[in-house]
């Protein structure tokens, strides 16, 4: 039998939305302790290995809050397809998703303001 190499494609589009939801209410909501570390890892994916230090970053949430917790695995997903070589640059795409989604919302925030 042959085994899998990673689970990437079991990541759908609203894993994508809700991955980018934490990232927005852990790190853009607030705009007087907003910081865009973990978007700009996702976005500019330099590496994959940088892109799995803003996922580590991002399971670190959802193992701290429950409402979060149903994402672990969808985290742990991602990050097997990093680690494959075959699935990488499909990872990479995911991570720069999730990362444009997360500063869509922060900009429809703004947007609402004015």
């Amino acid at each position: 039998m042959k085994e899998k190499c990673c689970y990437v494609d079991r990541i759908s589009l609203r894993d994508v939305h809700r991955l980018a939801k934490i990232i927005y209410d852990e790190w853009l909501s607030n705009p007087e302790k907003e910081t865009f570390t973990v978007v700009d890892r996702l976005a500019t994916a330099v590496s994959h290995e940088v892109a799995k230090f803003a996922l580590y970053e991002l399971l670190r949430v959802a193992e701290r809050k429950e409402e979060y917790r149903d994402i672990h695995q969808v985290i742990v997903d991602l990050i097997s397809g990093l680690n494959c070589e075959i699935h990488r640059e499909k990872a990479l795409d995911i991570c720069r998703d999730i990362a444009l989604s997360a500063l869509s919302m922060r900009f429809r925030r703004e947007e609402k303001k004015e």
